[in-house]
């Protein structure tokens, strides 16, 4: 008895959840809102114009990185603006995980002044009300 009431209980909040996720669907990331914050930090690797505004103005104040190489989004953008532009940049995969993740595989095609491929991904979490993003990395 015991078991057959811990099932119904698990079937009634997994169709309360799966039907809240449908009802809330439309406030969640898109896969083309996922591919433009990838595209922006893109340029911001490659320095294009009005990369220190973009990463100011995109990256949330609590930004984080996976390696904790950098304490904060100020410290992170000074680190990328202050070496060459990256420009050799693969997209592997551009994804929404969750209603507001995105995920960006990446293959990186020539790091530090020589010529050595770097694969890795990002997860961003992405807040509509605000043009923002936290990333974790990983590589």
């Amino acid at each position: 008895m015991y078991f057959s009431t811990t099932i119904a209980g698990v079937i009634a909040f997994t169709a309360a959840a799966f039907a809240t996720a449908i009802e809330d669907r439309d406030s969640c990331v898109s896969q083309w809102e996922a591919e433009q914050v990838v595209n922006k930090i893109i340029s911001v690797f490659g320095h294009q114009a009005g990369a220190s505004q973009t990463a100011n103005a995109r990256l949330a104040e609590n930004f984080i990185t996976g390696d904790g190489a950098t304490a904060n989004k100020q410290q992170w953008s000074a680190g990328i603006l202050g070496e060459p532009p990256t420009v050799d940049i693969d997209t592997l995969f551009v994804g929404v995980t969750g209603c507001n993740k995105t995920v960006w595989y990446w293959q990186f095609n020539q790091v530090a002044r020589a010529i050595y491929r770097v694969r890795g991904f990002n997860l961003f979490h992405v807040e509509q009300a605000v043009p923002d993003f936290r990333a974790g990395s990983g590589v």
